[in-house]
C-alpha cells in the first residue's frame, strides 16, 4: 500500500498529514524554498521540503515498508503550487528518484474501451512564425530525435499498439483523439499567459500555413470522449505549473485521464527524448505508473536541476494501474513526419534548415491561399533546393497523395522524367508497362492520371530546362546541345499541361519565370530568394569552420563579418569557411581584398550575389594547388554523384599535390565546401560525392573543350565499371538503384563511347539494368545496339547473351514468336562455341515456350536434352530445376505417378545442396 501525505494550507502555514499516523507537521508556507532556488541548490534546499512531509527517517522508514514503494501527495490548491519533486536527503538523493512520487486529484478515472488496440499519438509542434507573423528566434525544438528514440522503445516494446505522428494541427488532434485508448504525447512551446479570468495554459500548435495557433488547456480538455486517454505527456515546459486553471497536467487528470505528466517549469528540450524514452519503455513493460516515472528521473540524475521538473498526476482511485497492454507486434511505423514524400537522393533538406521559417511560412501561406504554382527563383547556391526540399518534408501532409519531386541536376531527359511520373501516379508494375511506349502514349497516360492525383510535384533544378528550350533559336549547336534542346521541349510542354490542368506546382530555378499557367515567382514582390540573416549567416559559417566550432564566442565577430562580406549567401559563406580553415592568412587580413574583389567581378557584368558567391568561388578555387584546381574542373564532367572510381578514371595521369591519394584529394574539396559528400558507406566511410549545381558550373568554366574532350575515354571507362557493379548490387541495394536513376541519360549515352572491345558488354549489362528499372524500350534499343557492336567486333559469346536477355524480354511481353527466334540463334551460336552449359539453360527457356504452347511433347524433349547437359556438367542445381520442369509436364497431362517421381528426385538433390527454400518448393509440389 502506498505512503499517502495529505498537504493542506493554513493560517500561511502546510499542514502534512502522514495516513495512519496521528498528528500533523506544520511547516510555514514561507520557509518553503521556491523552485529556483530548489533548481539552482537542491541540496542546500531540497532537504527543507523532505522534512515538511514529515523527515526522512520517517519517511524512508516507511516506503521502505512499503510493497509499491510509492509516495502519494494529496495536494490543496496552495500546496499544489510547491516543487515537492525537489525534494532530497541528507546525501543529496531525490526522493522521488527513492520511490516514485505522484499527486492525486479527486477524479474516477473511466474505464478504457475493452478489446481495442492501443493508439499511440504523437503530436510535435514548432512553429515558423508567431501570432503576427514574425520569424520566430531562437532554439528550435529538436522534435524529429525525440520522436525517433520513441519510436525504437515502442519498436521493442513487444505489445500490440498503434503508433503514429499527426500533422501539429488541433484539427488532426481532435480528429486521431476519437478513439482508443489512446496515449498522447504532445512535444511544443507551453507557458501559462495571464488573462483577466486569471492565468491560462497554452500550447503552441500549428496553423497549416506553419504559424502559431494557441491551443488552451480548455480546448485540449474537450476533445476527447470520455475514457479515451489512458495516459498524457505534456513534454512542454510549464504544463503543470500553478493554480488548477493553468496546470493542465493536473487538469487532464481532474478530466478523466488516469495518468498525466507535466512539466512545472521550462523543461531543456535536449533531456527531453531521454526522458520520453525511459518513461514509455517502463510504461510498456507493464510498470505501474509511480515506478516508471521513478525510472524517467533516473534517466535525468545527471540533470539536478531538471530531475523534479515532471510532474506525475493519477486519479486516486487509479495509481495502481498501467497501460491496458496486450502482447503482439507494434506497429510504429507511422512515427514519422506525417505526410508522403518522394524526394529523392538529389533534393534532400538540411537539417536543421537555416533562417528561413519566414519563407517556409509564406509558401505555405500562399498554397493556403489557393496558389497552384510557385517557383522559387533566386542565384546559384541561394539555397533554392534546400527550402524547397525542407518545405515538402514539413508540409507533405497538407495534401492527401504527399509530394513527388524530381531533380533536373544530373541530366534532363524526358523518358526518365515521364518514367518518374508514371511510378508515383500508377505504380512500378503499370508504370513499367508504359515505359515502352511511344512519349504520346506516357504523355497521355500521365496527364490523365494526374487529373485524380491529390499532391505537390516538385520539380528543381528547372533552369535546365528552360535552358533547353532557349536552345531552340540557335542554329549551329554541339551534339550535348541538340540533346538538351530535343529533351527538353517534350519535358516543358508535359509540366505545362500539368500547370493547365490544375496540378500544384513547385519549381526551383535561375531562369525565370517558367511561362506556366498561375505562376507566382517566390518569394513575392522580391527579384530572387534572398541571402540569410545574420544570425543564421554565423551558425551556417558555425557549421562549415572547425576553427568556428573550436572556438565559438572567439569568432563570433569574424563570423558575422564574413556572413556581411557575402550579403548572407549560403553557399558563399560555405566557400569561405572551408578557405579560412586551410588558409595562412591570419583571421584580421582574410578579408583585406574582398572589396576589390568584388569590384573586379562587376567589371565582368556580374551583379548582385552572382558577384559575391563568384568570388568566394575565386578565392577558393585559386588557394588551391594546381593539380587540385585542375582534379576539380575534369571532376566536372560528371552530373551524377559518383564514386571514388570516377575520380581515379578521369584523373589519370594527373599527379596530386604532396603525394595525395584519390580518396584524401576529394576529402581536401569536401572540407574547402567544393564539393558535398552525398552518401556513406554501412562502416560510416564516404562513397559517394557530388556537386552543388552552382558550384559544377563554376569548375565547368575551368575545363576547356579540349581537356573535356579528352576526359571522355575516363568518363566511359567510370560508365563501364559502374554498370558491372549496378548489374549484380540495384535489386539489392536501393541507393545502387538510386544512382542508376540520377544517370540512367547518361549512361545510354556513354555506350558510344566505349572502346570496341568493351562496346558489346556494357551494352548487354546496360540493357540488363534497364529491364530491371522497367525502361523496357530503352533496354530494348540499348541490346539492339550491342548486338550490332558485338557482330562487328565478331564477339559471338556477348552476342548470344543479347540475343538471350532479348528473348527473355519478348517472353515477358507475350512474344513468344519472337523470342523462340531469338532463342534459336542463340542455340545456334551455343552449339558453335560448344557452350554446354549456356546451350542447356536455352534449351529450358524453349521447352518452357513449347509448355506455355501446349506443345508437351516438344517441351518434355527439351527439358530432358537439358537435363542429360547438365548431368554431364554435374550441375546439380540445374539438374533439380529440369527435374522439376519435367514432372510440371507429366503434372499437366495428368501422369501423377512420374510427375511425384521427379519431384522426389528433385528434392533429394536440393536436400544434398542444403537449398531450403528449393526443398520447400519441392515439398509443396
Amino acid at each position: 500500500m502506498a505512503l499517502i501525505i495529505q498537504l493542506r494550507s493554513e493560517n500561511e502555514s502546510l499542514l502534512a498529514e502522514i495516513k495512519g499516523r496521528a498528528g500533523v507537521v506544520r511547516t510555514l508556507l514561507a520557509e518553503l524554498p521556491p523552485l529556483a532556488l530548489l533548481q539552482a541548490d537542491s541540496f542546500k534546499h531540497g532537504q527543507a521540503l523532505t522534512a515538511a512531509l514529515g523527515g526522512q527517517v520517517e519517511l524512508l522508514a516507511r516506503l521502505n515498508a512499503d510493497p509499491d514503494n510509492l509516495l502519494l501527495l494529496d495536494c490543496d490548491e496552495a500546496a499544489d503550487g510547491i516543487a515537492w519533486e525537489f525534494a532530497t536527503c541528507a546525501d543529496g538523493s531525490f526522493l522521488c528518484a527513492i520511490a516514485g512520487m505522484l499527486r492525486l486529484v479527486d477524479h474516477t478515472a473511466p474505464p478504457a474501451p475493452a478489446g481495442e488496440t492501443l493508439h499511440f499519438v504523437a503530436l510535435a509542434a514548432d512553429p515558423l512564425v508567431d501570432e503576427n507573423g514574425q520569424a520566430r528566434a531562437g532554439y528550435r525544438l529538436d522534435l524529429d530525435n525525440e520522436l525517433k528514440a520513441i519510436r525504437a522503445v515502442l519498436q521493442e516494446s513487444g505489445q500490440s499498439l498503434l503508433a503514429r505522428r499527426i500533422p501539429p494541427t488541433r484539427q488532426a488532434l481532435n480528429k486521431a483523439l476519437r478513439s482508443g485508448p489512446a496515449v498522447l504525447h504532445l512535444t511544443c512551446h507551453g507557458d501559462v499567459v495571464t488573462t483577466p479570468s486569471g492565468p491560462l495554459a497554452v500550447l503552441s500548435l500549428e496553423k497549416e500555413d506553419g504559424s502559431a495557433d494557441p491551443l488552451t488547456g480548455g480546448d485540449l480538455l474537450k476533445m476527447p470522449p470520455r475514457g479515451v486517454l489512458r495516459m498524457v505527456l505534456l513534454s512542454a515546459c510549464h504544463t503543470a505549473r500553478g493554480s488548477t486553471q493553468a496546470n493542465l497536467a493536473r487538469a487532464l487528470a481532474l478530466n478523466g485521464v488516469p495518468f498525466t505528466v507535466g512539466m512545472q517549469s521550462a523543461f531543456p528540450d535536449p533531456l527531453s527524448d531521454d526522458l520520453a524514452a525511459a518513461l514509455y519503455d517502463s510504461l510498456f513493460a507493464g510498470m505501474s505508473f509511480g515506478e516508471a516515472l521513478r525510472q524517467a528521473r533516473l534517466a535525468l540524475a545527471q540533470h539536478p536541476q531538471s530531475m523534479g521538473l515532471p510532474v506525475g498526476y493519477a486519479a486516486r482511485d487509479g495509481w495502481k494501474a498501467s497501460l491496458p497492454l496486450r502482447a503482439g507486434k507494434p506497429a510504429v511505423a507511422g512515427l514519422v513526419k506525417p505526410g508522403q514524400t518522394a524526394l529523392g537522393g538529389e533534393i534532400q533538406p538540411p537539417r536543421p534548415l537555416l533562417g528561413r521559417n519566414r519563407e517556409l511560412h509564406q509558401l505555405a501561406k500562399l498554397y493556403s491561399e489557393g496558389q497552384q504554382v510557385l517557383t522559387i527563383a533566386g542565384t546559384g547556391g541561394m539555397g533554392k533546393t534546400a527550402l524547397a526540399a525542407a518545405f515538402a518534408e514539413r508540409f507533405a501532409w497538407r495534401w492527401p497523395q504527399g509530394v513527388c519531386a524530381y531533380s533536373f541536376a544530373s541530366q534532363v531527359n524526358f523518358v526518365d522524367f515521364s518514367a518518374a511520373l508514371l511510378r508515383q501516379l500508377l505504380g512500378a508494375e503499370a508504370a513499367s508497362q508504359l515505359t515502352g511506349q511511344p512519349a504520346a502514349s506516357r504523355r497521355a497516360a500521365i496527364l490523365a492520371a494526374a487529373r485524380e492525383w491529390d499532391g505537390l510535384w516538385l520539380f528543381d533544378n528547372y533552369e535546365s530546362v528552360m535552358q533547353g528550350l532557349a536552345l531552340a533559336q540557335n542554329e549551329s549547336l554541339t551534339a550535348g546541345e541538340q540533346t538538351l534542346r530535343d529533351e527538353a521541349g517534350p519535358i516543358h510542354r508535359l509540366v505545362s499541361d500539368l500547370a493547365n490542368g490544375g496540378a500544384t506546382l513547385l519549381l526551383t530555378s535561375r531562369e525565370r519565370p517558367a511561362g506556366l499557367r498561375n505562376e507566382l515567382l517566390f518569394p513575392p514582390g522580391d527579384d530572387a530568394l534572398q541571402g540569410l540573416d545574420a544570425a543564421a549567416g554565423v551558425e551556417l559559417f558555425g557549421q562549415h569552420s572547425t576553427q568556428a566550432r573550436q572556438d565559438p564566442p572567439g569568432h563570433a565577430d569574424f563570423a558575422r563579418a564574413i556572413w556581411q562580406a557575402a550579403e548572407g549567401h549560403p553557399l558563399a559563406i560555405a566557400l569561405l569557411a572551408g578557405e579560412y580553415d586551410t588558409s595562412p592568412v591570419s583571421r584580421a587580413d582574410f578579408l583585406n581584398n574582398w572589396q576589390d574583389e568584388l569590384a573586379n567581378a562587376r567589371r565582368d557584368g556580374l551583379a548582385g550575389h552572382h558577384v559575391t558567391f563568384r568570388v568566394a568561388f575565386e578565392r577558393s578555387f585559386s588557394h588551391l594547388p594546381p593539380e587540385l584546381q585542375r582534379a576539380l574542373a575534369r571532376l566536372s564532367i560528371f552530373p551524377f554523384p559518383f564514386f571514388q572510381q570516377a575520380a581515379e578514371q578521369v584523373w589519370a595521369g594527373l599527379p596530386l599535390p604532396g603525394g595525395m591519394q584519390p580518396a584524401q584529394a576529394l576529402h581536401e574539396l569536401t572540407r574547402r565546401s567544393l564539393l558535398e559528400l552525398d552518401a556513406n558507406f554501412k562502416d560510416g566511410t564516404p562513397a559517394t560525392w557530388r556537386f552543388q549545381p552552382a558550384l559544377r558550373q563554376e569548375a565547368a568554366r575551368r575545363l576547356d573543350e579540349s581537356e573535356r574532350e579528352a576526359r571522355q575515354n575516363g568518363y566511359a571507362a567510370y560508365g563501364a565499371w559502374f554498370v558491372n557493379l549496378a548489374r549484380d548490387e540495384i535489386g539489392k541495394q536501393p541507393a545502387i538503384a538510386r544512382l542508376t536513376q540520377a544517370s540512367l541519360g547518361e549512361l545510354i549515352r556513354l555506350a558510344d563511347l566505349q572502346p570496341q572491345e568493351n562496346a558489346a558488354r556494357y551494352c548487354w549489362l546496360l540493357g540488363i539494368i534497364l529491364y530491371q528499372l522497367g525502361f523496357t524500350r530503352e533496354a530494348d534499343d540499348i541490346l539492339g545496339k550491342g548486338a550490332e557492336f558485338a557482330g562487328q567486333s565478331g564477339n559471338d559469346v556477348i552476342r548470344e547473351r543479347i540475343l538471350f536477355q532479348q528473348a527473355r524480354m519478348n517472353i515477358l511481353h507475350g512474344n513468344l514468336e519472337s523470342a523462340m527466334q531469338f532463342l534459336e540463334e542463340c542455340a545456334r551460336l551455343a552449339k558453335a562455341e560448344d557452350s554446354q552449359g549456356e546451350y542447356s539453360v536455352i534449351l529450358s527457356e524453349m521447352a518452357h515456350i513449347y509448355n506455355t504452347r501446349g506443345d508437351l511433347t516438344r517441351a518434355l524433349g527439351l527439358y530432358e536434352e537439358s537435363l542429360a547437359l547438365k548431368e554431364q556438367l554435374g550441375d546439380k542445381q540445374g539438374k533439380a530445376a529440369s527435374l522439376s520442369n519435367m514432372a510440371q509436364v507429366y503434372l499437366t497431362r495428368g501422369d501423377l505417378t512420374r510427375a511425384l517421381g521427379l519431384y522426389e528426385e528433385s528434392l533429394a538433390l536440393k536436400e544434398q545442396l542444403g537449398d531450403k527454400q528449393g526443398k520447400a518448393a519441392s515439398l509443396s509440389n
